[in-house]
């Protein structure tokens, strides 16, 4: 395959799934359709055509120019240069006269791995005439150009770039969610890795909260709104673990169904310099853009260039999620009376719509729920964390009594995983490097800091003296007590291939959790006295990753 004549370069497409979904994303931008969807899956018929690993379909509507019904074939060969043209022209025909059998159409794309061939080309204007059907070929290097022109592509299949901090909510991703099973555990202790959040909302784990209706009201009373002068539709916002996310995700799930287009935002840089422009570039729809955290994106900066961007959008929506109300940076950007505030006193609504779904739940919520005192001080994620821990995993906690506060047992739950990695000959070190990871991530100068994983593993390695521990997760994976702290998040890298990032699953886990584990256990804080280690010596440790300064080298 040729490579870019500039210094970008694809990631290595491996396999037809992969290529598939490269080309519903080339699709998406190229069409200005982001609800381009995968018709069928392997194994199933489409429209008569019985799908195999290297002949997949995908839909979009072309909505650039006139409007235009698009079918795409997605052939990915493994060893392109084998593959003759003869061949390639055979299956061209066949695979447009099937198409031509089963849907109403007016543009076939052959996509294919194939570099450009002039008798392929000739081919296809001749099958344009013969079916009166317009017909395309999408070579490789069409599929790298689409890439150079659009940056969200380029997010996402370029070497070197943090693939993450955008989610599309497109179709291909809302059938996903819907036929896996949601786990209730992951989703209350706010486990990432796996869409978990995303999945326990589809899948009705999470209560209604008072303010949706009023905030559903005001998005559709905006969007009927010939001008859209104030772009901010909701500020939800309230303490850490209050269930921000969560509300926002309901609204976002329930938007996309309805044929929104919706952006989920934990990076508001990676969408202004990737994902913006395609909004920009095709705003028929209606756009409706998520930020998660804004106070964790917009530490330190006051978001002009965000705001400079929306002003600029006739068909679009913010909805935002914050710790507190920020008036001076985006109070003058939202609709009239749109800050929501999530407060203590609807955590015991929420629990009992968890006890009435989960009847496994009742006693332990029951109990907490005596303690009305508590659950109005309490931060709603560490009471569903504390609950759903102890209800699947209370033997290991039997120093824990709930009358002393949901705070207490948090933290205690927290000190508990940490000494039981410290105790363990195989993966000691890793309680005292999320100590210490957790004490950079919450400090004021480098707030909300992402680590590189081997950075994380080889100061575990060092802090517990176990020489063994990186090969051991390089080859079992992390244990459970880590699992529930942490997830990983993907670098491509042309050097290094997939470079795996360090990300906490909550905030909370390590504000009120982490950094305190050792204050409820006299024998973790003796294991955790990172005073007794030389932090020059560490980072000498961990080279590669520090620069020639000394200054570890993490990513924001």
């Amino acid at each position: 395959m040729s490579t870019f004549l500039n210094p970008y370069r694809i990631i290595p497409i491996q396999n037809s799934d992969q290529f598939e979904d490269f080309c519903c994303e080339v699709a998406r931008d190229w069409f200005g359709d982001f609800a381009a969807q995968r018709y069928g899956r392997n194994g199933q018929r489409q429209g008569g055509i019985d799908i195999n690993t290297t002949n997949r379909e995908i839909t979009a509507i072309s909505n650039k120019g006139s409007a235009q019904k698009v079918v795409i074939q997605c052939k990915y060969k493994k060893d392109p240069k084998n593959f003759s043209s003869a061949d390639a022209i055979k299956e061209i025909e066949q695979d447009l006269k099937s198409a031509i059998a089963s849907h109403q159409f007016n543009v076939f794309i052959y996509a294919c791995t194939l570099e450009r061939r002039t008798e392929l080309k000739d081919k296809a204007d001749e099958f344009t005439g013969t079916y009166n059907k317009d017909v395309q070929i999408w070579f490789w290097d069409d599929l790298e150009q689409a890439v150079r022109i659009h940056p969200r592509l380029q997010r996402m299949y370029v070497e070197g770039r943090i693939c993450g901090g955008v989610q599309l909510l497109h179709p291909d991703f809302l059938k996903d969610l819907e036929i896996r099973p949601a786990d209730p555990f992951h989703f209350y202790t706010a486990k990432v890795s796996g869409d978990w959040q995303w999945l326990g909302v589809l899948h009705g784990l999470a209560a209604q909260r008072n303010c949706r209706p009023d905030i559903e009201g005001t998005l559709d009373n905006l969007f009927a709104k010939s001008f859209l002068d104030t772009k901010i539709a909701a500020v939800v916002y309230g303490e850490g673990g209050s269930g921000k996310s969560t509300l926002l995700r309901q609204i976002a799930l329930d938007r996309a169904k309805q044929g929104f287009i919706c952006w989920w935002v934990e990076n508001i840089d990676s969408f202004i310099n990737h994902d913006a422009k395609s909004i920009s570039e095709n705003d028929q729809p209606r756009h409706l853009v998520f930020v998660e955290d804004w106070y964790r994106n917009m530490k330190d900066k006051s978001g002009t260039e965000f705001f400079t961007w929306l002003k600029g959008q006739r068909n679009v929506l913010v909805l935002i999620g914050d710790r507190s109300f920020q008036s001076s940076v985006y109070g003058s950007y939202c609709y009239y009376d749109s800050t929501y505030q999530l407060l203590p006193s609807e955590n015991r609504i929420v629990l009992e719509h968890i006890a009435t779904v989960f009847k496994e739940y009742r006693a332990i919520l029951f109990e907490m729920g005596e303690m009305q005192t508590l659950l109005d001080h309490s931060a709603l994620f560490m009471i569903l964390f504390v609950a759903v821990t102890l209800l699947n995993d209370r033997d290991k906690h039997t120093n824990i009594d709930l009358k002393d506060g949901v705070l207490t047992a948090f933290q205690k739950i927290i000190a508990n995983k940490l000494l039981i990695l410290e105790k363990d000959k195989h993966y000691c070190g890793l309680g005292k490097a999320l100590y210490l990871l957790g004490s950079i991530y919450v400090s004021e100068k480098m707030g909300y800091t992402i680590f590189p994983e081997d950075l994380f593993l080889k100061a575990a390695a060092y802090l517990g003296n176990n020489e063994e521990l990186i090969d051991r997760i390089a080859i079992d994976g992390y244990p459970e007590e880590v699992n529930a702290l942490i997830y990983k998040s993907d670098l491509v890298t042309k050097r290094t291939g997939v470079f795996n990032l360090i990300k906490f699953n909550h905030d909370i886990l390590v504000e009120h959790g982490i950094i305190f584990a050792h204050v409820h256990k006299e024998e973790l804080a003796n294991m955790l006295n990172l005073g007794n280690y030389c932090l020059t010596k560490l980072l000498n440790v961990l080279t590669p990753n520090v620069d020639p300064n000394g200054s570890i080298l993490l990513w924001r």
